[in-house]
């Protein structure tokens, strides 16, 4: 069908002539010829897009008869290359590519990036952290960067390309840990090295790679047998402590916990023990911080005061859903910005209560914005470059990542379909990323939908895509082998 389409649209342009059918179109205009001249001009242009159209069509049908002819073969290549040769090589791949765009691309920080990276700055130099609306996480890791080299800006990169890797090798791990599939791993793990959006986001000083990190080091502890010993409870809740002050969407990240290892079936007094550890740690870690921001602010802060803005923008009668410039009017002669948040907070708040409805009918609509476009890290790396680049640039890495993460994230649905419909989704891995996919989520549905929030989810998607691969992977070759089997 497709191979059809692309050799019609090749050769319509020369069945009729530009000039047959503009008359044909217009036959009360047919006599008018500089009318007539245009439409010639404007039907070539036409029918050159058929041509290109129908071009790319045959391209792909190429392209797809191949992939389809050589898939199993391909991915019993890879299932026959030994796990650590594989992923100390695809790691260095992923080095390579990340240290290539880094030489290749400089990024100059603006934005969010360009802030945390003063913040991180100045408190090295003055050990006073002035801000009193980001989150103190991130910009606490660049200033301990700044004080140990003198030169965040380029640590600051560095680190977070080695945080990216982590984040690779920590999902594979456990991946293996939880299903034993080596292979499922291969493939993610190759999905991740070459991901565009994960290798732009290594020359950017965003929060997102340490966080990740955080978050699946606390994963990969949680889903082991060992997480019921108090060392490594005390391990788990200092690694959420840190990841919500990263991201303070994270605060009440101890019921993540629990869920998982009721997920693994581990005794009830072991996991009420457990948890308490791992929440009390969090409290004792955080408690600190929010007497400070008291002593500051004046106001109860746990960590730092962003609750009101984002309630607000995603919950008022002008919201959209996702991120905009809403109006300020309402807090716009107020200096403290933890009072601002108290104000955001309320009028969000009375907005629900008054509009339950829209509230409970845009949840859906916040999490679609949330997923139906990714490239938030190829923004901020090309948004400003020295020098800068080609205008071209950009929307080309963009279209190709849109592509990846579209397809990545389809595989990963139909998997979750599958999962489903067979009535095997009590496996640990597919319920504990269902867990995580939840809490996060939940953030966005009750506040804004912005595509960055997915970050630290892409692992989950690409594991479960891979998973899928494997899946019909295995069911092929036992067809095969069953198939050999009857014919012998």
């Amino acid at each position: 069908m497709l191979i059809a389409s692309g050799i019609l649209l090749c050769i319509f342009p020369l069945l009729i002539p530009s000039i047959e059918l503009a008359q044909y179109i217009w036959p009360a205009r047919a006599t008018d010829i500089q009318f007539i001249d245009k439409q010639i001009s404007v039907l070539y242009l036409v029918n050159v897009f058929s041509v290109l159209l129908g071009i790319l069509a045959l391209i792909c049908a190429v392209l797809f008869n191949t992939l389809i002819r050589y898939y199993f073969y391909l991915i019993a290549l890879i299932d026959k290359t030994d796990y650590k040769t594989w992923l100390y090589a695809v790691l260095g791949v992923g080095i390579f590519l990340r240290v290539l765009w880094i030489i290749l691309i400089p990024t100059v920080p603006i934005s969010d990036p360009a802030e945390y990276l003063s913040l991180g700055v100045a408190l090295a130099e003055n050990f006073s952290y002035t801000s009193d609306y980001r989150a103190p996480g991130y910009p606490f890791f660049l200033a301990a960067l700044e004080f140990l080299t003198g030169n965040a800006a380029f640590t600051g990169i560095i680190a977070n390309l080695l945080l990216n890797i982590s984040v690779i090798y920590l999902s594979v791990t456990l991946l293996v840990q939880l299903t034993g599939s080596t292979l499922a791993a291969k493939i993610a793990s190759l999905f991740m090295v070459f991901f565009p959006d994960y290798i732009a986001s290594s020359a950017v000083h965003a929060v997102e790679p340490l966080f990740t990190a955080l978050l699946f080091a606390g994963l990969l502890i949680i889903t082991q047998k060992k997480c019921m010993q108090a060392k490594y409870c005390i391990l788990v809740g200092f690694l959420f402590s840190v990841a919500a002050f990263v991201k303070p969407l994270f605060i009440a990240s101890f019921v993540i916990p629990p869920l998982i290892m009721l997920i693994a079936q581990y005794k009830y007094k072991d996991i009420i023990r457990s948890s308490l550890i791992i929440t009390i740690t969090m409290i004792f870690i955080i408690t600190p911080w929010t007497i400070r921001n008291f002593n500051v602010m004046d106001e109860f802060v746990p960590i730092a005061p962003l609750a009101g803005t984002n309630l607000y923008m995603g919950n008022n009668p002008d919201a959209t859903g996702g991120y905009y410039h809403y109006d300020h009017s309402l807090v716009e002669n107020i200096e403290s910005g933890a009072k601002k948040d108290k104000i955001l907070v309320k009028a969000a708040i009375e907005y629900i209560i008054d509009e339950p409805l829209k509230f409970i009918y845009m949840m859906p609509y916040k999490v679609y914005l949330t997923y139906y476009r990714d490239s938030s890290m190829i923004d901020w790396a090309l948004q400003k470059t020295q020098p800068q680049l080609s205008a071209k640039v950009k929307p080309v890495l963009t279209i190709l990542n849109e592509i990846f993460y579209h397809l990545i994230l389809l595989l990963a649905l139909v998997y979750v379909f599958f999962m489903i419909k067979r009535k095997t989704y009590m496996e640990p891995l597919f319920l504990t990323g269902i867990v995580v996919v939840s809490y996060l989520s939940a953030f966005p549905a009750v506040f804004m939908g912005i595509p960055r929030l997915h970050y630290p989810m892409i692992p989950i998607i690409f594991i479960y895509a891979a998973l899928l691969i494997r899946s019909t992977y295995l069911n092929q070759n036992n067809k095969l082998q069953l198939e050999k089997a009857q014919a012998s």
